[in-house]
């Protein structure tokens, strides 16, 4: 078991360096061709690297494709808000504002990024919910 945990982890890792490492038409590869994947095909790509580690089946690989698909349009709406916070902050910080205004923008920051951890903690409770079901 433990073995299989290992090679799962190694496998996951390698995946990720692959996708970190670029290339023509991917991130990293300044392609300028290259269009940023959707939500969608993100998700489609999520739900297949875990069907592919973990042999997700049918039933479990659409209910993943919810939880991924909600954390999404969840996570874009912060997304928003939390560049809009740190551009006021920054802001702030250039003009020179007071000791209270930056930490009340900072804290306004620090705020909307718990959300948003909250956002991604909460679809990977729901995965192992349908994992260990």
């Amino acid at each position: 078991m433990k073995k299989a945990i290992v090679v799962a982890l190694m496998a996951l890792t390698a995946t990720t360096g692959m996708f970190a490492q670029g290339g023509p038409g991917r991130r990293g590869g300044g392609g300028a061709d290259r269009t940023p994947p959707t939500a969608a095909e993100m998700v489609e790509r999520r739900v297949a690297r875990l069907t592919e580690l973990l042999t997700l089946d049918a039933a479990q690989q659409a209910q993943a494709k919810t939880i991924f698909s909600e954390e999404q349009t969840a996570a874009s709406a912060l997304r928003d808000k939390i560049e809009a916070a740190h551009d006021a902050l920054q802001a702030a910080v250039k003009g020179s504002a007071s000791d209270s205004q930056i930490d009340q923008l900072a804290a306004s920051v620090g705020t909307l990024q718990g959300q948003s951890l909250a956002v991604h903690s909460k679809a990977q409770a729901k995965l192992r919910g349908i994992l260990n079901s």
